[in-house]
């Protein structure tokens, strides 16, 4: 096989592949993707059409109920806890000595975002965000 022809093969083995390897953009993004967009005057429905079960139901005394939502961030890493000296022989000279070595732990950071709706007469008229932030430790 000539030069010109082994490369027209090549190239046409690359396009072979590559167009199996793409991806079709022209789906719609799924629902989980897109943000959830709250206004006051939203009836309780529609509300919870938008972000299914709450965790928690209050009812106060003056006709308000809020609603909670919560949603937790975690990540987990190994982080460097301490240090030991273990025992170490020298692979060349035989020696016996210590050397320090790292402890480590996992560590695991939380971040959660609770979100309180308040509703009247089955509207939304409101909410408040919080961010509570903890971080454990594991052997």
């Amino acid at each position: 096989m000539n030069t010109l022809s082994t490369s027209f093969a090549l190239i046409g083995f690359v396009l072979a592949i590559g167009g199996c390897a793409t991806r079709d953009y022209t789906e719609a993004p799924k629902a989980a993707n897109r943000p959830i967009i709250l206004q006051k005057g939203m009836s309780a429905d529609e509300v919870h059409d938008l972000l299914g079960e709450p965790i928690g139901v209050r009812e106060e005394a003056n006709g308000i109920e809020t609603w909670t939502y919560e949603d937790s961030r975690e990540t987990t890493r190994l982080v460097q806890a301490d240090t030991q000296e273990v025992p170490y022989i020298h692979p060349v000279s035989r020696e016996a000595t210590t050397r320090i070595e790292a402890v480590t732990k996992t560590r695991t950071d939380r971040k959660t975002l609770t979100t309180d709706l308040r509703f009247f007469n089955e509207k939304l008229i409101g909410w408040e965000e919080s961010t509570r932030e903890s971080t454990f430790y594991h052997d």
